[in-house]
C-alpha cells in the first residue's frame, strides 16, 4: 500500500472511527446518568449512538483485518498444502472484493433515492439519512481496498503484513 494511502488509513480513517466510537460510549454514559440522576431521556440519544456506532464499525472493519483482527476460519486451509492454501486464499479474496462491490453498487443506488425524497430520522435530530447511510459506501471501499491488498500480496507470495498472527 502506498506511504499516503497507509498514513490516511492508520491516521486518518482510525481516528475518525475512535471518534465516533467515543462519541457513542460517551453518548450512552451522558444518557443512562441522566436517566438515573435526573429520570430525565433524551430523544436524540438512541440515534446518536447507533448512527456513529455504525460509522466507527465500517470506517474501522478493513484496518481490523490488516491488523487481523478479522474471523478467520481456517479448520481446512490450515491442513492444506501451502500452493492450494494460497490459491484458495486468493479466491476468497477476490469473492470479498466481489461482495463488497455489490453492496458499493447498491449503496450507491440507495443513497440518491433516499437524497431525492429527503428522508430524515425520527428524532428531533432530523439528519438526512442519505449523510448516515454514507458509511455504507465508504466502508466498501475501504474493504475493498484491504482485500485487494491481500490478492497482490498472495499473488505476490508474501506473508501478510501488520498481521497479529
Amino acid at each position: 500500500m502506498g506511504k499516503v494511502l497507509k498514513y490516511i488509513n492508520e491516521k486518518v480513517i482510525l481516528s475518525i472511527g475512535t471518534a465516533f466510537f467515543g462519541l457513542s460510549a460517551v453518548w450512552m454514559l451522558v444518557e443512562a446518568l441522566s436517566r438515573q440522576l435526573f429520570a430525565c431521556s433524551f430523544a436524540i440519544s438512541e440515534e446518536i449512538v447507533i448512527f456513529s456506532l455504525a460509522w466507527a464499525i465500517l470506517l474501522t472493519l478493513a484496518q481490523a483485518g490488516r491488523k487481523g483482527y478479522h474471523i478467520a476460519v481456517d479448520l481446512f486451509t490450515g491442513k492444506m498444502p501451502p500452493k492450494i492454501k494460497r490459491a484458495v486464499n486468493i479466491t476468497i479474496s477476490c469473492l470479498s472484493i466481489g461482495y463488497c462491490a455489490l453492496i458499493l453498487v447498491s449503496s450507491l443506488k440507495f443513497i440518491p433515492h433516499l437524497y431525492d425524497i429527503g428522508v430524515i430520522s425520527e428524532s428531533p435530530l432530523q439528519l438526512p439519512m442519505w449523510i448516515v447511510y454514507m458509511a455504507v459506501p465508504v466502508g466498501s471501499i475501504l474493504l475493498i481496498l484491504f482485500y485487494f491488498e491481500r490478492v497482490v500480496c498472495y499473488i505476490r507470495n508474501n506473508e501478510l503484513k501488520d498481521r497479529k498472527n
